[in-house]
């Protein structure tokens, strides 16, 4: 028999195994319940931004449904995203932590086309990666402007002032994308003969390899690449950078104020003779040269003209007379000096001229290879130097104590 005891345990136990699958269920319940989130209305929005709590104010600024996002909402939404950067501006707070707000508000929907906002926004940037650059953290704002950069509005003067930070730190062809955006621009054109500009667009243009595409090619990279009018005040300084840099440098800056019809004939025949004193590889811009001095050596005023701008560069074009050991070098030489005999004749007067210093040089000897010249030329049956230059540079040697062809 049961004692009282038992029986009270026992009834206890049989309550529990029946209340405990309701307990499972509450538990179940409580545990998928998600938590109860509070939703802002305008009139909250409206208390915060009287308050210029920002932060609270972006964080609940889309608690508003897109049915009643009015208006007026839309203009609550731009003055507090430009009141907080007015704020961070007036501050000098240009942290790392307010620029990512400021570009975390940059792509909401709303404020992506705010011009307003978003020329606050780059004025603000320009400000903030003049501090980043230094702290010397200088790689992680490089990111940060190119990332910056594609989605900003492309005002010429923001890209202008990235160029410039950028050449402080940066290698220049890092900085195209920057600048790419502003030639085609109209406000661009102010910058477009700036010499960090076409510096930039120059070193450019030749890893393009223009001078290796068709005319309509070349025309067209031309066209996306610039405005009309932003080449026409580049090609001024174009021209100039064309006889003062190395040809090698400036192959498709050639091609492109060719096709642009940039180029007086006179730069045209001189460049195209400085090439190919260049000792240049084969391909079509050598046979343009080649073909282009048998058209010269019939007209005696056009070879003057091009005589006259060779004998105004220092050091003389000469990288061909440094390898004529190599029989491809000694058939363009041979062409040369059969078309251009004048050029041959003033460099090697002018060697002499230094040799026995009846001339002054500020720069140096201005005939760097005229030793291997006259040591090839020297020993053709053929001589294209004067036999009298040889006995004077074979004397000047003796008197140094140098031996011919060494």
């Amino acid at each position: 028999m049961f004692s009282p005891q038992s029986f009270v345990q026992v009834s206890f136990a049989l309550a529990a195994l029946c209340l405990m699958p309701l307990f499972l269920s509450v538990k179940a319940q409580n545990l998928s319940s998600p938590k109860t989130t509070l939703i802002y209305s305008i009139s909250d929005l409206e208390v915060l931004q009287q308050a210029n709590a920002y932060q609270e104010f972006f964080k609940h600024a889309h608690d508003i449904l897109p049915t009643q996002r009015t208006k007026y909402w839309l203009n609550m939404v731009s003055n507090m995203a430009q009141g907080f950067i007015d704020l961070s501006v007036k501050q000098d707070n240009f942290e790392s932590s307010t620029f990512k707000v400021v570009e975390r508000l940059s792509s909401w929907p709303e404020l992506r086309g705010d011009e307003f906002y978003q020329i606050k926004r780059n004025r603000y940037a320009l400000n903030y990666f003049k501090v980043c650059l230094s702290t010397q953290k200088t790689n992680h704002c490089k990111k940060r402007m190119l990332s910056f950069w594609k989605t900003a509005r492309k005002e010429a003067e923001t890209g202008f002032r990235l160029l410039q930070y950028f050449a402080g730190f940066f290698p220049s062809h890092d900085s195209w994308p920057l600048l790419k955006d502003i030639l085609t621009k109209g406000d661009g054109q102010f910058y477009c003969d700036k010499p960090l500009v076409t510096s930039i667009t120059f070193s450019h243009l030749e890893k393009q390899h223009l001078y290796s595409d068709s005319s309509e090619r070349i025309k067209m990279y031309l066209s996306q690449m610039a405005s009309a009018a932003c080449w026409k005040k580049m090609a001024v300084r174009a021209r100039q950078h064309l006889k003062e840099a190395p040809v090698s440098e400036t192959r498709s800056l050639f091609v492109a104020l060719e096709n642009t019809t940039e180029l007086t004939p006179t730069l045209k025949n001189t460049w195209l003779v400085r090439y190919y004193l260049s000792e240049p590889a084969p391909g079509s811009l050598l046979n343009r040269a080649w073909n282009q001095l048998e058209l010269l050596s019939n007209d005696y005023a056009k070879r003057r003209q091009v005589l006259k701008e060779l004998l105004s560069i220092d050091p003389l074009p000469d990288e061909l007379f440094s390898s004529l050991d190599d029989k491809k070098n000694q058939v363009l030489f041979a062409h040369f000096s059969s078309h251009f005999p004048e050029y041959i004749q003033k460099y090697s007067k002018t060697c002499m001229a230094y040799l026995e210093g009846t001339r002054s040089f500020t720069r140096g000897n201005p005939t760097i290879h005229c030793q291997k010249l006259m040591a090839y030329d020297g020993q053709q049956k053929r001589k294209k130097i004067s036999q009298e230059l040889h006995l004077r540079y074979s004397g000047t040697l003796k008197n140094f104590g140098i031996g011919r062809g060494k």
